[in-house]
């Protein structure tokens, strides 16, 4: 799973407007839809949040994916200024118990 928070959302809506905001939210989303397989799932999950689940795919697979993220968007800053993207990374361990693990 890679969690997804656009940094700082709310201050650039406030320099750029809302509609510039409420732009980078659906590009973001056109983004995540494009590059995500057809058996994971991307979905928003907070105001600035979006997750992404894969299915059957260990760590690397994660830190490959949200890499690939980090590069569509240098390449989409190069035309206009976006907020930064800090992504996260949490994977299931079949030796896991519980949810607290």
């Amino acid at each position: 799973m890679v969690l997804f928070d656009l940094d700082h959302l709310h201050e650039y809506n406030a320099r750029h407007g809302r509609a510039a905001g409420d732009g980078v939210l659906r590009g973001f989303a056109s983004l995540l839809r494009q590059i995500t397989r057809r058996m994971d799932l991307a979905a928003r999950c907070g105001p600035d949040e979006f997750v992404s689940v894969l299915g059957g795919c260990v760590e690397e697979g994660a830190v490959i994916f949200a890499g690939r993220v980090q590069e569509r968007l240098r390449a989409a800053e190069q035309t206009d200024p976006l907020p930064t993207v800090s992504a996260g990374i949490a994977c299931y361990r079949p030796e896991m118990t519980s949810p607290a693990e």
